[in-house]
């Protein structure tokens, strides 16, 4: 299975099409590599996001709740 990390976009060039290239881009290189499968995490509250990975064929599977701490050094 592959992974897709941190999949950004810089501000001033949303909206252009980049990340729908970028994920594409990713996807094939897995195919061509054997993957067979790819996943990727997201924020919950990243509309945009969500809305472009579902129209590019992937599913919900599972919610994640993450932590971090703050540490005082």
């Amino acid at each position: 299975m592959g992974y897709i990390s941190w999949l950004s976009i810089n501000k001033a060039y949303r909206g252009l099409g980049l990340g729908r290239d970028l994920l594409i881009y990713a996807i094939k290189a897995a195919f061509s590599n054997k993957v067979v499968k790819v996943g990727l995490v997201v924020h919950a509250t990243n509309e945009r996001v969500l809305q472009l990975y579902r129209s590019e064929g992937f599913q919900k599977i599972q919610s994640l709740v993450c932590y971090n701490r703050r540490l005082g050094l």
